[in-house]
């Protein structure tokens, strides 16, 4: 049997001690990657098969929906507005690509001169909300994906920069920031 003395006992908690300094010193340098293709081998086939389908079909964790209520129907100047400037302040965020609603998104019309944008709703001017929204509910496309069946509620679309490529430094943070609507 293993007699352990006092002069053992302090020699050991010594070498613990040492140890975990240590591994204390290595974890302040540990850093995590997320890169989802550094997992597996280039020359895996399926490795091959998820890059052939990203290249197609773009990254998979590159986008955000979020969506917004409002009770009494979205087409109100006032909730479009903050819609709008909500959109604008995502855009501002580093590493955005895409911040799109029906606030900002673009239709094309058919003219003597070809096809020419137009903005889906004309924030500035609520008398066209209606015409607009005839617009927007004609064009099926649109119902599920930028607005709800029942007009109450809206999806605004956020894409960021492709972040898998190691060269990039920072990532998509919205901190400190709450969006309060009255």
């Amino acid at each position: 049997m293993l007699k352990i003395t006092p002069k053992k006992s302090k020699w050991i908690i010594a070498v613990v001690l040492s140890i975990t300094v240590v591994f204390l010193f290595f974890m302040a340098k540990l850093r995590f990657n997320y890169d989802f293709e550094k997992f597996f081998s280039e020359s895996d086939e399926s490795t091959k098969f998820y890059k052939d389908f990203r290249q197609n079909f773009e990254n998979d964790s590159d986008y955000c929906l979020i969506g917004i209520e409002n009770q009494e129907g979205i087409f109100k100047q006032d909730f479009l507005s903050r819609v709008d400037s909500l959109c604008r302040d995502l855009k501002d965020v580093d590493d955005m690509e895409l911040v799109q609603s029906i606030t900002n998104a673009k239709t094309f019309i058919i003219s003597g001169l070809g096809p020419r944008p137009i903005s889906l709703i004309h924030l500035e001017n609520p008398e066209k909300y209606h015409d607009d929204s005839l617009n927007i509910f004609s064009q099926e496309e649109m119902i599920g994906a930028m607005v709800s069946k029942d007009a109450k509620s809206l999806t605004i679309y956020i894409k960021k920069k492709d972040m898998t490529d190691s060269t990039v430094k920072s990532r998509v943070t919205i901190r400190e920031r709450e969006v309060v609507w009255m």
